[in-house]
């Protein structure tokens, strides 16, 4: 077989796809076999009860797809609850916080009052000692004198 050049590879491709699809019917052709039977031809009773199947599988598959909608709505609302559930918990902790750090600020201020009294208590001791000493030379002296 001559092979033909085209200057255009594009014109050369569309002829080689040509060729690939005429050339099995061609084939087929020259073999002299028939062609298979077409396919058989279906009543309309068939076609009825087909599509008849086919809705009445399409409505199942609607049910189900709402059942499963109205089931994945139910875990939502009760997620949902949880998580208001976790958030009462929430609150009641942070009111709980709340209440002993009133506490602490209440106990720290009792205890820089025992601390002050404390002070307050060396502080007088300290200074009746220093006072004391300081009034027995002036006794010793008056003792001196009166002996």
């Amino acid at each position: 077989m001559a092979m033909i050049q085209c200057p255009n590879k594009a014109l050369s491709l569309l002829l080689f796809f040509l060729w690939i699809l005429i050339s099995p019917s061609l084939l087929h052709a020259k073999t002299g076999k028939p062609r298979p039977p077409l396919a058989q031809t279906i009543s309309e009773k068939e076609i009825i009860e087909r599509l008849t199947r086919l809705e009445e599988g399409q409505k199942n598959i609607i049910k189900e797809m709402n059942l499963r909608f109205e089931n994945v709505d139910k875990r939502f609302e009760s997620i949902e609850k949880r998580f208001e559930m976790m958030d009462k918990r929430f609150e009641m902790v942070e009111k709980r916080f709340a209440s002993m750090e009133n506490q602490l600020q209440r106990l720290s201020q009792i205890f820089l009052g025992i601390v002050g009294a404390f002070a307050s208590i060396v502080a007088i001791t300290i200074g009746f000692a220093i006072w004391d000493r300081e009034e027995q030379p002036c006794v010793l002296i008056w003792n001196g004198i009166k002996n």
